[in-house]
């Protein structure tokens, strides 16, 4: 897990904390265990372009694990949306952390269906934060070496 005096707070909405990590380069997005829907779900997800137009090619540490369940209605908008819009900000790789909750789960598997582009845009899922950030860590690594 990183250590929090590395991590630059650059954004924060009620659902999402957004950071940077100053010693590797990654972004981290903290979900918020609050509920929340419609425009005050898609001003966090506005946050997250903002944070991936800033830095383009960063790679994306999201832990999910305590993210609520999302409404369908929402679950389109991110799928037809924001994840169209975050490959084109710039994001390239993002390892996330597993939602706790089963239900959860299972909707956020619905938002990203179709979502990964072979050699545009990777996503990986993982059971810890620090399991998400070895994940990340290593695609930095392996883009070094291209």
């Amino acid at each position: 897990m990183p250590d929090s005096r590395e991590l630059t707070l650059i954004e924060s909405e009620d659902a999402v904390h957004i950071y940077w990590h100053e010693a590797h380069g990654y972004l981290l997005a903290e979900w918020q265990p609050e509920f929340c829907r419609g425009e005050k779900l898609k001003r966090a997800y506005q946050a997250i372009l903002r944070a991936t137009r800033a830095r383009p090619g960063v790679p994306w540490l999201v832990d999910c694990s305590e993210l609520p369940v999302i409404d369908p209605a929402d679950q389109d908008w991110i799928t037809r949306w924001y994840f169209p819009e975050l490959i084109r900000a710039g994001a390239r790789y993002q390892a996330h952390v597993r939602p706790n909750d089963e239900v959860v789960k299972m909707s956020t598997r619905k938002a990203v269906i179709g979502v990964v582009k072979p050699g545009v845009f990777e996503m990986t899922a993982h059971r810890s934060r620090a399991e998400a950030e070895a994940a990340v860590l290593a695609w930095l690594e392996k883009r070094k070496e291209v």
